[in-house]
């Protein structure tokens, strides 16, 4: 074999290596979109500068545009966690806190998005909490949105 087959030869061995090692788990082709970007910050690529919130609970979409709007969402989708809980994940974060937002259950209701980079970002007040989403959004096309299912907070009950 001559050294540019070995190469070939080599690349396709170490690429069935890696397909082989992969857990099915993280293979994604039979998810939904919404699935996808479960807990991700999406925002429209049109002037019309809408955002939304990726529910990791159902896989749907929620419109945020305004401060009032943003804080019914943090109430509605939020997890609540102990404070304790809090601290402890600053230190070792499970991922499946990952794109969540959380809510201090014993520190005044305090919330927080968790990014996929694993920071904690506080959300403060209304429109602090506005601002972080918006700063963590990523761009996405109309027809891209068009794929994830719309819910609605108002069908979303906290009890």
């Amino acid at each position: 074999m001559d050294g540019r087959t070995q190469r070939i030869v080599w690349v396709a061995l170490l690429t069935a290596g890696i397909f082989a090692t992969t857990p099915l788990w993280r293979l994604s082709w039979n998810q939904t979109p919404g699935q996808k970007l479960s807990g991700h910050v999406l925002l429209e690529d049109s002037a019309s500068g809408n955002a939304w919130y990726v529910n990791p609970a159902d896989a749907k979409r929620y419109a945020f545009q305004t401060p009032g709007q943003t804080f019914r969402l943090i109430q509605k989708l939020g997890l609540g966690v102990r404070h304790r809980d809090i601290e402890r994940y600053r230190l070792t974060l499970p991922k499946k806190l990952l794109g969540q937002i959380v809510i201090d259950t014993e520190d005044k209701g305090n919330a927080y998005y968790v990014t996929f980079d694993a920071a904690v970002k506080p959300l403060g007040n209304p429109d602090q909490a506005f601002e972080v989403l918006r700063s963590v959004g990523e761009v996405v096309s109309a027809v891209e949105l068009e794929k994830i299912a719309v819910g609605s907070l108002e069908l979303i009950s906290n009890f």
